[in-house]
């Protein structure tokens, strides 16, 4: 499979899966621009785990998959995933509702902060994969003694993955946090 293929894949797969809880737990889920004006009053950190969690899955998935290359692939998938979700909202803005439109610049600065969080996160996710293919390879070649010498030899993976991780964390706590602040100013 080509990078551009597996990137392509990957993000229409966060779309994917990031709409299903629109369905299946709506109470789980948000729409970006709700946040600015606090339009949403369901904005939990359940919500934002499921929301945040998915393109570091995606990640994962694709750097298992593609074995090559997975942290750049996790990354553009993550990114591109990220903005096939705003789009719409970017190329007509007249269709959000008019209270949001005044605060475009905050619009833009959420969209900017969810574009970050999901390339950093799906950075998180490849680089988990890089971590866990010599593990995963020798448990399916049925090889358990050598698990323990292929995850210490791949500690470094592991500290790199944390910190990334942190990283995209960071992006969705500032998210939270920038939804309270916004719900705060439209009440007061």
């Amino acid at each position: 499979m080509t990078q551009s293929l597996a990137i392509l894949l990957g993000a229409l797969g966060i779309v994917i899966f990031v709409r299903i809880p629109r369905r299946v737990m709506p109470r789980h889920y948000f729409e970006l621009y709700e946040v600015i004006h606090g339009m949403n009053n369901t904005l939990t950190w359940g919500a934002v785990t499921i929301r945040f969690g998915i393109p570091v899955v995606a990640g994962l998935i694709l750097g298992l998959a593609i074995r090559e290359t997975q942290q750049f692939v996790a990354a553009g998938a993550g990114f591109l995933g990220a903005g096939l979700l705003i789009w719409p909202t970017l190329l007509n803005p007249e269709s959000l509702p008019p209270m949001i439109r005044r605060r475009e610049t905050a619009l833009y600065l959420v969209y900017g902060m969810f574009i970050l969080s999901y390339t950093t996160l799906g950075l998180a996710g490849g680089q988990m994969a890089v971590f866990l293919e010599e593990p995963l390879g020798r448990l399916i070649d049925g090889e358990l003694g050598e698990i323990g010498k292929a995850v210490s030899s791949r500690i470094d993976d592991v500290v790199v993955g944390l910190v990334v991780l942190a990283i995209g964390g960071l992006g969705a706590w500032a998210f939270r946090g920038l939804y309270g602040h916004v719900q705060r100013d439209s009440r007061g």
